[in-house]
């Protein structure tokens, strides 16, 4: 946005890298090493500019933690313009206590997604929350000074993923693309013979799927398998 001319007063140097990136960036000179400490007062500053946090979602070995605004952070601009996805979101969500509010609208102004809205009827203002755009970043409640915003454990949780490694794999099933994962090289014609063959095998029912998969043994395809009925095992899990 700065090179567009359209950045805005918030601060830029609140972007957090750890393990392997941070290493990889701090050695180019790219980014600079910090210690823990001066880590923690980022994270506070950006909580007090009403910024939101994005996370690498993984449970081990967290490579960066975005702070973001509105209007220049590129991941959220892309949600916004391109098109609301209720598939994306924490674990949380905001609950509004009614009784506690007194009507500043504050949270309406500090949503980063536009999911607040306001509206008045003979009993006063009424906000309500469109949880079809909200992600549950929070950012709403932490600015809400008469406690009329808690944030909440939804009731259908998101799997998170190991490592980045399992993440690519179950966005790779999640798209129907596992076979480019496994053959990317679109110049080969061995690779796009072997990308139709493991994409027929991924649509096939779960009996001759299996029939196929003990056949020509793939300790890779296996993983992948499991790793999806584990994944849908612990939503499951976590619905009931």
């Amino acid at each position: 946005m700065e090179h567009m001319g359209k950045a805005c007063n918030q601060p830029q140097d609140v972007c957090l890298t750890f393990n392997g990136a941070a290493k990889t960036l701090s050695k180019h000179g790219i980014a600079k090493e910090i210690s823990k400490e001066e880590a923690h007062k980022v994270l506070d500053r950006c909580v007090e500019l009403g910024l939101v946090q994005l996370g690498d979602n993984v449970q081990n070995r967290v490579n960066w933690i975005c702070n973001g605004c509105g209007c220049c952070c590129e991941a959220i601009l892309a949600y916004k313009r391109l098109g609301y996805n209720p598939g994306i979101y924490s674990n949380f969500k905001p609950i509004m206590v009614k009784e506690n509010c007194n009507g500043c609208g504050i949270c309406v102004k500090k949503c980063l997604v536009e999911a607040i809205t306001i509206l008045s009827d003979e009993n006063g203002k009424k906000y309500l929350v469109d949880y079809e755009r909200c992600f549950g970043c929070g950012v709403c409640a932490r600015n809400c000074n008469k406690d009329t915003i808690l944030m909440v454990r939804r009731e259908e949780l998101m799997f998170t993923p190991k490592d980045s490694f399992e993440r690519g794999v179950l966005m790779a099933i999640d798209v129907g693309k596992l076979q480019n994962l496994l053959f990317d090289n679109q110049y080969l014609w061995t690779h796009k013979m072997l990308q139709r063959f493991i994409g027929i095998i991924l649509n096939l029912g779960p009996v001759r799927r299996r029939m196929a998969n003990q056949q020509f043994k793939s300790k890779f395809m296996t993983y992948a398998r499991k790793l999806k009925l584990r994944r849908d095992k612990k939503i499951k899990g976590s619905i009931v």
